[in-house]
């Protein structure tokens, strides 16, 4: 009993790890967020579907065991011997099977596992990228801003001069004028 509780763990935890693996790959896609789920939803399925295949069968071989050993006991109890040592060899056999493949199965959900983590790394690294693009820009932005405001400083200041040069060529044109009636006076 306690292999069919500790299988039933397994798939529920085996069930969580592909529902995280899902979830990373839909935050790491690029695009829109449906495009992005369909997409990671699409690569996640098959995964899903050859756990659930594999958890049946492990439960299958898991029932045969246990009910090999319930019946090598019973003919045990009923004196039959050599029948009894025959099929706890089977059952035995049958559970070495079995823990190879749960070693095969731990095997690929740790690389599963790894997987989901590398997808979440690269997610965050993209996000860390576009925050630093989005503060580049901002400084970019400002950085024109400033150039922008200097260089409308800068045409005032022409503007300034220019109407300080025509004033004190007014004021020149007009002492000259005053100068030349004093001249002619």
């Amino acid at each position: 009993m306690e292999e069919r509780a500790n299988a039933k763990d397994e798939n529920e935890r085996q069930r969580y790890m592909r529902m995280a693996q899902f979830f990373a790959k839909w935050g790491s896609t690029p695009g829109p967020t449906l495009a992005a789920g369909l997409s990671a939803l699409e690569k996640t399925i098959p995964d899903i579907l050859t756990d659930e295949k594999d958890q049946k069968k492990a439960k299958r071989e898991l029932d045969k065991v246990v009910f090999d050993i319930d019946n090598a006991t019973r003919l045990e109890e009923l004196g039959y011997q050599k029948e009894a040592r025959a099929l706890k060899e089977k059952a035995a056999e049958r559970a070495k099977d079995l823990q190879h493949y749960l070693v095969q199965a731990k095997a690929n959900e740790r690389n599963a596992t790894i997987q989901a983590q590398a997808s979440g790394y690269a997610a965050d690294r993209r996000l860390e990228g576009d925050r630093l693009t989005a503060r580049e820009s901002a400084a970019g932005r400002s950085q024109r801003a400033a150039e922008a405001a200097d260089a409308k400083k800068f045409e005032r200041l022409q503007v300034a001069q220019q109407q300080e040069g025509r004033v004190l060529n007014q004021i020149a044109g007009e002492a000259d004028r005053e100068n030349h009636k004093n001249d002619l006076k």
